[in-house]
């Protein structure tokens, strides 16, 4: 007796712990559901679009940051050019490395 009392306490708290409700619904009910679907829809697509926008203007960036690169090595500047494209790949080097490291940190957030 005692351990059918303690089996039929033990399935109820087990019910207990997994019960889910019924109301616990992601909307309310005068919102008409499918526009709601539609909108995040449409809003995660333009959060996407501008992700890759922001990603190929970086990488835009980037290849401007090479060619500079590329031309001091030539050596095919004037001093005075050189001196300049060098401050200049300096300061981009910097800033390119931070949004890459800006660009990874938001994969990673949008990706959960």
């Amino acid at each position: 007796m005692m351990n059918g009392c303690i089996r039929m306490l033990y399935k109820l708290i087990a019910i207990k712990i997994f019960q889910v409700s019924d109301d616990e619904d992601d909307t309310h009910p005068n919102i008409d559901t499918p526009s709601l679907f539609r909108m995040r829809h449409s809003a995660r697509l333009q959060r996407m679009e501008d992700a890759e926008r922001e990603k190929q203007a970086f990488q835009q960036r980037k290849t401007d940051l090479m060619n500079k690169k590329k031309m001091i090595e030539a050596g095919n500047v004037s001093e005075d050019e050189l001196k300049k494209l060098k401050s200049e790949v300096d300061v981009l080097e910097k800033r390119i490395q931070a949004e890459e490291e800006e660009l990874k940190k938001k994969e990673k957030v949008t990706s959960m």
